[in-house]
């Protein structure tokens, strides 16, 4: 188990069950796991429980995940931000508290000067980490979290040596830079020393099993054993007591008689849950037809009004350019033959040309900088509307979830749409205005194979060009929901 990767675990755990590679994952990263949430929510007890609910997230989702990783890909990156994920609710809380101390602090000690040492990082570092793309971070991960030579970083992203020293330099960096913004002052060799000395404290003796069997368990695939071990632990000392007694009377009980009657009521439960299932999933599919077919009225509207637009563009005289207030327009073109623009070559932030806009949206999902990705789009009033109705629809757990249509947008980002990996793209057909342009863009993949062709939409504000979610963009989102309602139910959730 130890020399395979752990996608290579995760999907043997995700393929045939194996509770063993999937108990060697959890191996692997439980100090990871629960030093982070120790930083993170400054509480053993609580950091327990947020370990407890990412590795059950990572046995919930070993299906899914397993498909997307490739042969040698690490865990490192998804634990660390499920994570986060997690311990953000807690972290909220223990932010307002430790900002009420400090200022009380610095009533009763206005003299005295911060030192750089560990319980001044600490608050700050996992939000630090978080600010950072996807390939710092694993970087730094391998690093000074999981203490793993530049040899073993290297090999682990697929890069020499050389190339893993690069990497680690220039994330130690931005780190630092991150630090020093929220009051940190620090240099990045400093940073470096206290990541090694503090990172990973070692996680109490038993929590990687006790993690192993309550993810399991939590996730619906624990054996009996398991489970009734698990609940044992989590009772108090009185509850041990009145268990104890219980599971006496247990075991003086006919084994055969047992066995039977249990057989008998598993049958009985799972025809009625099958059934139950059955009824939701037809409910479930009904809506989502319906919906669906209104995705597909609207983003047609939307296509009619798009083809509309050239046309009109071209057969408008000239004399009535002013009158119409369509002055500045932009003949439309078509470029098949269009060169694809690598993504090494592409704006990263500037939104002051509808291109150079295009390409920081690409460039913001490519490298997940959610900051980035933010700055370049805007919502159609009316697709924002629509979609806040569908969401407002949705289960609680959705709901509460997302939060926002906001936040459904960036959770379909990270999980779905960031995993197709943009080497290049072209623009094949364009038009427009000093204010708003339409272009037909192809995207490649870094085999140099096109894998999708859609049109994007942008408008120019007061700061300069952005994206436009629209009709088309809201069927996504549509499909998406449909995804979280069923993969809920495939897991046994309410």
């Amino acid at each position: 188990m130890q020399g395979k990767s752990d996608s290579q675990l995760l999907r043997e755990y995700a393929e045939n069950g194996s509770e063993a590679a999937f108990s060697e994952i959890v191996a692997r990263y439980t100090d990871l796991v629960y030093s982070s949430g120790v930083r993170q929510v400054g509480s053993p007890d609580l950091a327990r429980d947020v370990a407890q609910s990412v590795f059950t997230d990572l046995a919930r989702k070993a299906g899914s995940l397993a498909r997307r990783l490739k042969e040698n890909d690490t865990l490192i990156g998804w634990l660390y931000r499920g994570t986060r994920y997690e311990a953000l609710p807690i972290l909220r809380t223990e932010r307002r508290r430790l900002a009420r101390e400090r200022l009380a602090m610095q009533h009763l000690d206005t003299t005295s000067e911060p030192s750089l040492d560990w319980d001044r990082i600490r608050p700050v570092l996992d939000e630090a980490m978080a600010s950072l793309g996807d390939q710092d971070r694993d970087a730094l991960l391998l690093r000074y979290f999981k203490n793993e030579d530049l040899r073993s970083v290297g090999h682990a992203l697929g890069v020499s040596d050389d190339a893993a020293q690069k990497r680690v330099t220039r994330a130690l960096e931005k780190l630092q830079t991150y630090l020093a913004r929220r009051g940190v002052t620090t240099s990045a060799a400093a940073v470096s020393t206290v990541l090694s000395t503090n990172a990973v404290p070692m996680a109490p003796a038993g929590l990687a099993t006790t993690l192993a069997s309550a993810s399991l368990a939590d996730a619906g695939i624990g054996t009996v054993t398991t489970l009734t071990l698990l609940k044992l632990m989590t009772m108090t000392k009185a509850k041990i007591a009145v268990a104890g007694v219980i599971l006496a009377v247990g075991i003086a009980t006919p084994l055969l008689l047992q066995t039977r009657t249990n057989a008998k009521l598993r049958s009985e439960i799972d025809s009625l849950r099958q059934q139950t299932q059955g009824l939701a999933r037809l409910r479930e599919e009904n809506q989502r037809l319906g919906r669906l077919k209104e995705a597909a009225d609207a983003r047609g509207r939307n296509v009619a009004r798009a083809n509309e637009e050239p046309r009109s563009m071209l057969s408008m005289p000239k004399t009535n350019a002013a009158v119409s207030g369509a002055s500045g327009i932009v003949v439309p073109t078509e470029t098949p033959d269009a060169p694809f623009v690598p993504a090494a070559s592409w704006a990263k932030g500037s939104i002051d040309t509808w291109t150079n806009a295009m390409q920081s949206h690409l460039w913001a999902t490519n490298n997940r900088d959610s900051n980035a990705f933010a700055n370049t789009v805007i919502w159609d009033p009316a697709a924002k509307s629509w979609l806040e109705e569908r969401l407002a629809g949705s289960p609680d757990y959705i709901r509460q979830r997302v939060r926002s249509v906001d936040g459904l947008v960036y959770d379909w980002w990270i999980n779905e749409r960031s995993t197709l990996l943009i080497a290049a793209y072209r623009v094949i057909a364009h038009w427009g205005n000093s204010d708003n342009a339409s272009a037909l863009v192809e995207l490649q993949d870094e085999h140099g194979r096109t894998r999708m062709s859609y049109q994007m939409i942008l408008h120019r504000d007061e700061e300069g060009w952005r994206v436009v979610f629209t009709a088309d963009f809201i069927g996504w989102m549509e499909n998406y929901l449909y995804h979280l309602v069923s993969s809920n139910q495939a897991d046994g959730g309410h």
